[in-house]
């Protein structure tokens, strides 16, 4: 190609890229709706675990929907060894703001709680902001097993009892 042509091309090209910005640029569009997470429903079959790698400061806030009363566990744990988080926590609080359950540290914490919607926050913290942490989260309900309730030993002595009457009788007649 001459380089008039080229030139040429070059300007219309530039014309027309200017001219299609120009008229993106003005249109004007609906704003746009940022979507709202949907809370997370814990029942006895399904429960809560996220685990996090983080680099600096973390926070994250989730809604939790619980539909069974019952009682619940809270388990923090930073994965690495040595313990590469400065700061690790998490609270649970009811809608009106009263908190449920708090860990301050990695640990497990157990807790009664009654159905409704609730807000899980929590957060850690690396000690060197530029190496990463990791740690596992978990919001769990716990298994209530009924305990095995032993035969008192009055039942087995007066059973015994009876035996002892029925074959004594028996050995009578």
């Amino acid at each position: 190609m001459k380089p008039s042509k080229t030139l040429t091309t070059t300007l219309l090209l530039c014309c027309l890229g200017a001219a299609s910005h120009q008229a993106l640029a003005s249109r004007v569009d609906a704003p746009v709706r940022a979507k709202v997470p949907k809370p997370i429903t814990l029942s006895s079959t399904h429960g809560f675990k996220d685990v996090e790698y983080i680099m600096g400061n973390y926070t994250h806030v989730q809604k939790v929907r619980i539909f069974e009363s019952g009682t619940y566990a809270l388990t923090l744990t930073d994965m690495f060894k040595p313990r590469a988080l400065k700061k690790l926590g998490a609270t649970l609080a009811s809608k009106k703001g009263k908190k449920v359950a708090r860990l301050t540290a990695g640990g497990k914490i157990v807790f009664d709680i009654d159905p409704g919607l609730y807000s899980l926050s929590y957060f850690a913290k690396t000690y060197n902001p530029h190496k990463p942490g990791k740690f596992r989260i978990s919001l769990l309900q716990q298994e209530t097993a009924v305990p095995e309730v032993p035969v008192p030993g009055a039942l087995w002595l007066f059973g015994s009892g009876l035996l002892g009457l029925a074959g004594i009788k028996r050995h009578r007649f």
